[in-house]
């Protein structure tokens, strides 16, 4: 008994520290924004910088581009079209800003390709020529994980 004991323990220690981590850390809270839906936000900018951009005031944040080059990423049209703050990580870049619009506590930057939900991030996710990318402004939510009755 006291066998398992002394190696319960330290098992309970490590995963207490990668959750605490994982909570406090930027790959925690971008993993568990994933699958955020749309919220209305307040736009501060209208910002026309070619035919191929645009920003919606009506409900949504929203930048939409058209790749014009095939085998681009998101993430590289994304910088020739709009201003971006961002960090680089091992997993690959994490946009912080666009045209000044900073994720916060309760908002990100989502991408979407062709109207579905980007399966990688920007700076991973390779256009053909024409496909047609947003980025949305969404809100975090809290139930993500939650369950729902059927």
């Amino acid at each position: 008994m006291s066998k398992k004991i002394l190696v319960l323990i330290p098992l309970l220690v490590v995963v207490l520290t990668l959750s605490v981590w994982l909570q406090k850390s930027e790959i925690g809270q971008r993993w568990s924004n994933l699958g955020q839906e749309t919220s209305p936000v307040q736009v501060q900018d209208q910002i026309y910088a070619s035919p191929t951009l645009s920003q919606e005031i009506d409900q949504q944040t929203l930048i939409e581009l058209e790749a014009d080059v095939e085998g681009q990423t998101a993430f590289d049209l994304l910088k020739t079209k709009a201003s971006v703050a961002y960090k680089e990580y091992e997993f690959g870049v994490f946009i912080e800003s666009i045209n000044g619009l900073a994720g916060d506590a309760g908002h990100y930057w989502a991408l979407y390709v062709n109207g579905e939900y980007a399966q990688a991030g920007a700076d991973q996710t390779v256009l053909n020529q024409g496909d047609r990318i947003e980025f949305r402004y969404e809100e975090i939510k809290s139930d993500l994980f939650e369950e729902t009755a059927d």
